[in-house]
C-alpha cells in the first residue's frame, strides 16, 4: 500500500507545470508529511495482528494494558523499544509453536518479521 501511495503521489506531482517557488515549498511539505505517514510500518505490523492466529499475542494483550494505556505507551517511544515489544510477541509466539511441535507458522508471522527487522536499521541510518 505504501508504494502505491508514493507511486501515485509522484505520478500526480510530476503532472504539475510550471511549478512556483510556492509551490515547490509546498510540494516538499507534502513530501515529507507523505514520507512520514509511510514511515509508519508500526501502524502496518499493528494491523497483522489482527490477521493472525488466536495464539499471536498482541502487545496491548502480552503487557495486559488497556488500549488507551498502549497507545499512551506508543507515543512515549522510540521506533526500537516499540519494535522491541512487538519483537517480544512475536518470539512468543514462535516458541509456543515450537513447543506445540507444529511445523508452520500463521502467514502473518514471516511478514511481521521482515517488516519489523527492517525498522531499527532505518531508524539507526536515518540519525547518521
Amino acid at each position: 500500500m505504501a508504494s502505491r501511495v508514493l507511486i501515485f503521489f509522484i505520478r500526480h506531482a510530476s503532472l504539475v507545470r510550471p511549478l512556483s517557488e510556492w509551490g515547490k515549498l509546498r510540494m516538499a511539505r507534502d513530501m515529507a508529511k507523505l514520507e512520514l505517514a509511510v514511515g509508519q510500518n508500526f501502524v502496518i505490523l499493528h494491523h497483522f495482528y489482527s490477521r493472525g492466529v488466536e495464539k499471536l499475542q498482541s502487545p496491548t494483550q502480552r503487557n495486559k494494558l488497556t488500549p488507551l494505556q498502549y497507545l499512551l505507551w506508543l507515543d512515549s517511544q522510540g521506533k526500537d523499544q516499540i519494535w522491541k515489544c512487538v519483537r517480544a510477541t512475536l518470539d512468543d509466539y514462535a516458541a509456543e509453536v515450537r513447543v506445540r511441535g507444529d511445523k508452520e507458522f500463521s502467514p502473518v508471522y514471516p511478514l511481521m518479521l521482515r517488516i519489523g527487522s527492517a525498522l531499527p536499521e532505518k531508524t539507526v541510518s536515518q540519525k547518521s
